[in-house]
């Protein structure tokens, strides 16, 4: 970040896990006047980080909150008040495109998924690309040998 032009104002450690008090965190924060306050927490930690940071009106007052691990599942535990204006990266979003869309439908109808997350979607896609190796190898010689899988999809995507 410093390498970009940014300045680092501080941080801090919170007692993991559970902490469910982040008030005197996000006090500091606040104080800092930083641009970016960046939460490097998850699940619950997260949401009982965030939700007093919108109480305490941190990003009313131009800090924007950067989330470094977050999914649509939070966004939505969280109420759009709590996590207005906070900045999360995902590497799938079931609701990009024509594609996401119907992946998540047929996630959806298949196996009760309301809202799949970027796990979810990587889980399905790590397995889907074993079974199609598989199946490229045959399927005994896979249970034979593993490393043959493995030298297969190394050749195949080398």
């Amino acid at each position: 970040m410093q390498a970009a032009g940014g300045q680092v104002l501080g941080s801090t450690r919170f007692p993991f896990p559970g902490t469910t008090d982040f008030s005197s965190y996000l006090v500091r924060a606040q104080a800092s006047r930083a641009k970016v306050v960046g939460l490097g927490a998850a699940g619950s930690d997260l949401i009982n980080a965030v939700k007093p940071a919108a109480e305490f009106g941190l990003t009313r007052r131009g800090q924007k909150l950067a989330a470094m691990v977050m999914f649509i599942t939070d966004v939505h535990s969280l109420g759009l008040h709590a996590a207005q204006g906070l900045v999360c990266s995902e590497t799938f979003y079931w609701d990009l495109n024509e594609r996401t869309r119907a992946f998540s439908d047929r996630l959806r109808r298949n196996f009760g998924v309301a809202v799949p997350t970027m796990v979810r979607a990587g889980c399905h896609a790590s397995v889907l690309h074993y079974l199609k190796a598989v199946q490229a190898v045959d399927t005994q010689a896979a249970k034979d040998s593993g490393t043959e899988l493995v030298a297969h999809e190394s050749h195949a995507h080398g």
